[in-house]
């Protein structure tokens, strides 16, 4: 009799354990949604900002006469620029995450210009590696590349300036290189 008593407590122990934790789950699961949506709800809010930073710079850029700054302030100017443009992208993609969560995400494929969008990065990306004494070299053919690609250029701007960024933080000194190869579909050469 001892042992069918014991039994029942461990199943009866198992079972409150197994609806414990099942309501633990879902209660977790609820605060991460919860979460999700008050994160989300920020960011919303912080694009309209964000967004006014942008067009400020480029404004300021295109109001400028081209003389009125030297070299090295230029290039700032269009580093915060360029920097402001990326992070209303980041924003923009924390929300796509968003929506891919929900399964609504959209990949936005168009004809793009792959040297505009490698140039971009490497522009962006050039005085911090100035700052760090390194240097960026861009390998490509422009006679095997197409002048238009067709692809999500947001996409590979921020896959490009991760990289970029990353290679830049752990290079302590040289260079960063990035290779660029059109490698055609059989058959649409």
């Amino acid at each position: 009799m001892d042992i069918v008593f014991l039994f029942r407590v461990q199943v009866s122990t198992r079972t409150n354990l197994q609806k414990l934790f099942e309501g633990f789950v879902l209660d977790l699961n609820e605060a991460i949604k919860n979460n999700h949506y008050y994160v989300s709800g920020i960011i919303h809010d912080l694009r309209n900002p964000i967004s006014c930073l942008q067009s400020f710079f480029e404004l300021l850029e295109s109001q400028l006469p081209a003389n009125a700054l030297k070299p090295d302030m230029q290039q700032m100017m269009h580093s915060c620029k360029k920097s402001s443009e990326n992070v209303v992208v980041m924003v923009s993609n924390i929300l796509d995450y968003s929506k891919m969560q929900n399964g609504n995400l959209e990949v936005n494929n168009k004809p793009e210009k792959l040297f505009g969008i490698i140039k971009n990065c490497v522009d962006l990306h050039h005085t911090k590696a100035i700052q760090k004494g390194i240097k960026i070299f861009v390998h490509l053919n422009p006679h095997r590349i197409p002048k238009r690609v067709f692809l999500d250029g947001v996409r590979i701007t921020q896959i490009l300036n991760n990289l970029l960024s990353n290679a830049i933080k752990f290079t302590e000194r040289g260079g960063v290189s990035i290779w660029v190869k059109w490698i055609p579909k059989k058959g649409s050469e």
